[in-house]
């Protein structure tokens, strides 16, 4: 983040909000791995059931990452007035 960016609200959002997902993905990481390291003597279906669950988390988060990637820009074209002015009607003058 760039020293300008802190004058602009709207980037600092985002840029906090960016924050807080990378840390809730990071806790959330540790709590996978603390699980899984607990899992060592929990039967085997469970251990199958917490890899397929960690398995289909990676190709979510590709097809999320590629679908944001691939989301056209707001390009705003602009060609003039598409519409007749209206004019001041004249009040008062009677």
């Amino acid at each position: 983040m760039r020293l300008r960016d802190v004058l602009q609200p709207e980037r600092v959002i985002a840029y906090t909000f960016q924050c807080f997902l990378w840390l809730v993905a990071l806790l959330l990481a540790g709590e996978l791995f603390a699980n899984f390291v607990a899992m060592r003597h929990a039967p085997i279906w469970d251990i199958v059931v917490f890899l397929v669950i960690a398995a289909m988390t990676s190709p979510v988060a590709y097809l999320a990452r590629e679908r944001r990637r691939k989301r056209p820009g707001r390009k705003v074209l602009r060609r003039g007035a598409e519409r007749t002015p209206v004019l001041p009607q004249d009040r008062g003058e009677a």
